[in-house]
């Protein structure tokens, strides 16, 4: 799961947050390997700074880590927002956690959006999401393993 730490249920104009971009995951982290990453996008304006900037670079309109900053599952940051405008502010981070094995198997991604509203803007809808990445082929053995169940309750109950 990926988390923006710090974010207001309504920000006000021109005032600076502190913020964490985190990954909690399951998936145990080697302290002298690589443990994730992540990519982080704002879309209404505001600006940005890292608190280390050795382990994150701006890249095509957003921020994604440099290889630095893959050491570790958590980013701090400051995000100071636009003096000009009462639009709502959409914030998306995708980030995954390794293991460490230099393979993407045992790796993990997931994604978080969300939309935070001006005090003196118009409210937002709910789109709050932190969406793990689950595979057709995860849905497809989820499902045999449902229709397996089932078929084996209806033998024993048989």
């Amino acid at each position: 799961m990926v988390l923006i730490i710090g974010l207001p249920e309504e920000f006000e104009s021109n005032i600076t947050y502190n913020l964490s971009l985190q990954i909690e995951s399951s998936i145990e982290p080697r302290a002298d390997s690589h443990q994730g990453g992540f990519r982080f996008f704002i879309k209404g304006g505001g600006v940005v700074q890292f608190e280390n900037t050795s382990e994150v670079q701006e890249l095509d309109d957003g921020w994604t880590h440099e290889l630095a900053g893959t050491y570790q599952r958590h980013w701090n940051l400051t995000w100071t927002s636009p003096d000009n405008s009462t639009d709502p502010v959409k914030f998306s981070l995708v980030g995954n956690a390794v293991n460490g094995n230099e393979q993407s198997d045992g790796d993990g991604w997931s994604s978080y959006v969300l939309s935070i509203p001006h005090v003196d803007g118009p409210p937002v809808d709910g789109d709050v999401s932190n969406q793990p990445d689950i595979s057709a082929l995860d849905w497809t053995v989820f499902g045999a393993s449902l229709a397996a169940l089932a078929f084996f309750l209806i033998r024993v109950l048989k």
